[in-house]
């Protein structure tokens, strides 16, 4: 059953949002989470996945999902950090395989898919905006940075996209699956009861949502933050920064096609690897070690553990081995980061190797080596700081065609004996590869 939540927030809750925050100390804000989703639309292929996230009726769901995962620091409960993480996101894809019918592009399944891929939006978006954007700014932005909840840098780079772009999520229903959301989280360990869920995803709207777009429309508080984190504000909307919020949405979009597939039982190579930095095959790569741009990211399309370090080798073209400290950003994540405890040495080629028998945290085996490489030689011009080294080929359903006479199902497209039919098989293509 969904269950809209409309739970008014009482004063002990806003003083649980003041205290606890917005989560970590330094992340992406919800107005911010909320344009990335948006954004990373633009980035997918034509197909169904894309027609579904465009569809006005969807965007309720995607927005209130793209800020779910923070309500639970609102209200200092566990379950928010839990729900930026693989397992739990694991958790609800098998839930809505076993309880919902396929077609998942059509019909009950589409808004629980749009949450899905919110929240997945904001777990791997903090990934990437921290280990790159975040770092960075922690150098350049060091005189006057703050963990202080109005004065940390997530809330501060939260008020400077809502100026640079104009948004507003203000007003948005509130949406979320609570009764279901409620055994998800019992399956990984979390107990928590539905009117806590809505409760948080109410702070989220009333206050921390709230916050950040009225003061991106006030000219002093946007000229505070801008003063207090200069080189954020210069370089958060810069599209070649790496990690920034452009950045971001490329690589959500890579990672929302490799959950498309997994929802539907596929799980293909090109799903292993979404995005590097740097780019595979680019140059002007930096050299000394001490630089955050220095760093190699590699951000893998299931959580990785940290055991991962001893998988992977870095090398020039002159047989060179670096010495390199390899992990997940945090913890058992999707983007791990190679970092020199040595310089790159300057004109060269640099091959980053993945071994073979790389094991996910969810038991998956990259059986396969993998490398891309990239150039400390003199940069050529300007790219994207992050590119996908596996594209996405083709979607794993395509919609049936179109009744041409008769009774049709709710969502448009194939009748419920072919939605039934077409659900058993995948079911059975899922058991014989050993898949959910």
């Amino acid at each position: 059953m969904v269950r809209v939540a409309r739970i008014a927030v009482a004063g002990a809750v806003l003083s649980a949002v003041l205290a606890a925050g917005a989560g970590r100390a330094a992340a992406n804000g919800v107005n911010t989470h909320t344009w990335i989703s948006f954004h990373a639309i633009e980035h997918l292929p034509d197909g169904e996945l894309k027609r579904l996230l465009l569809d006005p009726g969807m965007q309720v769901m995607l927005i209130n999902g793209s800020i779910f995962p923070d309500g639970g620091y609102a209200v200092d409960h566990e379950f928010g950090e839990t729900a930026h993480w693989e397992p739990f996101l694991g958790a609800y894809l098998r839930w809505m395989q076993d309880n919902l019918p396929e077609p998942y592009a059509r019909g009950v399944a589409r808004p629980y898919v749009a949450f899905m891929l919110g929240f997945a939006s904001h777990g791997m978006a903090d990934q990437v905006f921290d280990s790159m954007f975040m770092e960075a700014a922690r150098g350049y932005d060091a005189a006057n940075w703050s963990d202080a909840l109005l004065d940390s840098f997530d809330t501060a780079t939260d008020v400077m996209l809502v100026d640079a772009t104009g948004v507003d999520y203000r007003g948005t229903e509130q949406w979320l699956p609570v009764d279901d959301l409620v055994g998800m989280f019992a399956e990984v360990g979390i107990a928590v009861d539905t009117s806590t869920l809505s409760n948080a995803q109410t702070a989220m709207h009333t206050f921390v949502l709230a916050y950040g777009a009225s003061n991106g429309r006030d000219p002093v508080s946007v000229a505070r933050y801008r003063t207090q984190y200069p080189w954020a504000s210069d370089h958060l909307m810069d599209p070649h920064e790496a990690g920034s919020p452009p950045c971001e949405g490329e690589v959500v979009a890579a990672y929302w096609l490799s959950l498309w597939d997994r929802l539907h039982g596929v799980d293909e190579v090109q799903n292993q690897i979404l995005a590097t930095y740097p780019p595979a095959g680019s140059d002007g790569h930096p050299t000394d070690p001490d630089l955050v741009e220095s760093q190699v990211a590699v951000v893998f399309g299931r959580g990785i553990p940290s055991s991962v370090a001893d998988k992977v080798r870095v090398t020039d073209a002159t047989g060179k081995v670096y010495d390199v400290a390899v992990r997940p950003f945090y913890g058992d994540g999707n983007t791990v980061v190679i970092r020199p405890r040595e310089p790159w040495a300057a004109n060269q080629t640099l091959t980053v190797e993945l071994l073979a028998g790389i094991t996910t945290i969810d038991g998956v085996v990259y059986d396969q080596p993998w490398s891309f490489q990239f150039s400390t030689g003199p940069a050529t011009g300007p790219r994207d700081p992050t590119t996908d080294p596996t594209p996405h080929d083709g979607e794993p359903w395509s919609a049936p065609p179109a009744p041409t006479g008769g009774g049709c199902d709710a969502g448009g497209g194939a009748g419920l004996g072919a939605t039934l039919m077409l659900t058993a098989w995948r079911r059975r293509r899922r058991r014989s590869r050993g898949l959910r």
